[in-house]
C-alpha cells in the first residue's frame, strides 16, 4: 500500500503544521540534526504505518499489501528522538579513493554534494564531521522504520494473521552516505545496489542464510510460485522457494547482474552532457562474481575492476596487467547476460503527465 504526500501534507494540517515539500524536511533549528517541525507519531513514516493498519483491518482475509517507507532517504531529517539516537562521533568515516576520480565519478560527486541531502543548509561542506552528523540521522530513520514494521509484525500476531502471511522486507536501493564523495543512489558502488532481503513464508526455513546471489527480479516469480501461479516466460528472475529448505540449488547463477540509466529521454541529464553522451549510452552495467565487481559503461568510458576481498572499491584493477584474465572473464560473462536478457525499451521511455514518450536511438 502507498499513500502520497497531498494525504501526509493534510493529516499535518490538521495537527496545524502547515508545510510543504521540501520545506516540511527543513529541521526546526540551526543545524541538521534539530528536530524535525512533527512529531515522530506524525512522521510520514508512522502515517503510511497507521493507514496501513487502519486499511488491514477492514480487509477480509485474503490480502496483499506493499507498504513502501520512504525512509530512511534523504531529505534527511528526523523527529524526537531518532534525531539524535546515534552518537556521531561513533560513526565510521566516508571511505575515500586515492587514485584519480574517474569521469563518472566526477559528475555523480557534483551531482550528489551533502548539501542536497538536508534541506536549508546549502553551504554544508563534506568535511568528515558533517558526514557522521548525516550517518546519524540516516540510522535514526532507519531505526525508526523499524519499530513501524514491528507495529505491523505485531498486528499480524494479534490478528491470528502471522503464520499465514508471506513476509518480503528489501529495497530499491542503497544510500552512499558520503563514500567517495556521494550521495544518493546514482553511483555503480556496492553502497548503491547492494540491499537486503528478507523473506519468511508459511511453512518454510527459518534462520536460513543464502550466500549464493540473488537479484530484485527473482522476487515476482518468487511470490508467484508461493502462490501457485505460473510464471510468465518473459520472466528474467527465478524463483527463490527452492532455498527455503536451507540447500544449495545445483545450476543457480554465479554472478548478479544491475543496471544504472542515467539518462532522460526527454531531458538530457548532467552526465549526459557533460560526458556527451546520447540516451542510449548513458547507461552501466554491474556484474558482481565472487570477490569481484566489473562496472561497465555502454560508451567509451574506461571499466573499473574491483576486488572486494581486499581493498573495497578504493582501487580500481581495471588496468593491472595482472588481472586481465578475470577483467576478460567478467566482461565475457557479462556478455552473455546481456545476449539472454536484451531489451532497451523502457530505458528510451518516460511516463509523463501526457502520457509515456519514447525516444528516438541516441
Amino acid at each position: 500500500m502507498e499513500t502520497d504526500q497531498t494525504a501526509w501534507f493534510d493529516h499535518l494540517a490538521s495537527m496545524g503544521i502547515h508545510v510543504g515539500y521540501p520545506d516540511v524536511y527543513a529541521p526546526a533549528g540551526d543545524t541538521p540534526n534539530a528536530p524535525a517541525k512533527y512529531p515522530a507519531e506524525a512522521s510520514d513514516t508512522a502515517f503510511l504505518t497507521d493507514r496501513t493498519l487502519d486499511d488491514l483491518r477492514a480487509r477480509a482475509p485474503g490480502w496483499c499489501a506493499m507498504v513502501t517507507y520512504l525512509r530512511p532517504h534523504s531529505p534527511l531529517n528526523a523527529p524526537v528522538p531518532y534525531n539524535r539516537m546515534y552518537d556521531p562521533a561513533t560513526l565510521p568515516d566516508a571511505l575515500t579513493s586515492p587514485e584519480g576520480t574517474h569521469a563518472f565519478e566526477t559528475v555523480a560527486q557534483a551531482n550528489g554534494r551533502i548539501a542536497r541531502a538536508v534541506v536549508g543548509f546549502p553551504d554544508l561542506a563534506p568535511t568528515q564531521d558533517n558526514v557522521r552528523l548525516l550517518r546519524s540521522l540516516y540510522f535514526g530513520l532507519a531505526t525508526e522504520v523499524d519499530l513501524h514494521v514491528g507495529r505491523l509484525l505485531d498486528w499480524l500476531r494479534d490478528s491470528g494473521t502471522f503464520d499465514d502471511t508471506i513476509i518480503v522486507i528489501t529495497s530499491d536501493h542503497g544510500e552512499m552516505l558520503g563514500d567517495y564523495g556521494m550521495w544518493g543512489k546514482t553511483s555503480y558502488h556496492d553502497a548503491a545496489f547492494h540491499v537486503p532481503l528478507i523473506l519468511r513464508t508459511p511453512g518454510g526455513g527459518r534462520g536460513v542464510t543464502v550466500d549464493q546471489p540473488t537479484e530484485s527480479v527473482d522476487l515476482m516469480p518468487t511470490l508467484l510460485d508461493l502462490a501457485g501461479v505460473a510464471v510468465p516466460p518473459s520472466v528474467d528472475g527465478h524463483s527463490l522457494v527452492p532455498f527455503f529448505q536451507g540447500d544449495r540449488v545445483d545450476g543457480w547463477r554465479e554472478a548478479s547482474f544491475s543496471e544504472l540509466d542515467f539518462a532522460n529521454p526527454i531531458k538530457p541529464t548532467k552526465f549526459e552532457v557533460d560526458l556527451g553522451l546520447g540516451v542510449d549510452a548513458a547507461n552501466l552495467a554491474v556484474l558482481r562474481h565472487g570477490a569481484h565487481r566489473l562496472v561497465q559503461f555502454a560508451d567509451a568510458l574506461p571499466p573499473r575492476l574491483f576486488d572486494m576481498s581486499i581493498a573495497a572499491e578504493s582501487v580500481d584493477l581495471a588496468n593491472d596487467p595482472a588481472m586481465m584474465p578475470i577483467l576478460l572473464d567478467l566482461s565475457r560473462r557479462m556478455l552473455c547476460h546481456r545476449m539472454q536478457n536484451a531489451e532497451g525499451t523502457f530505458s528510451r521511455t518516460m511516463i509523463t503527465p501526457d502520457g509515456p514518450v519514447t525516444a528516438g536511438r541516441g
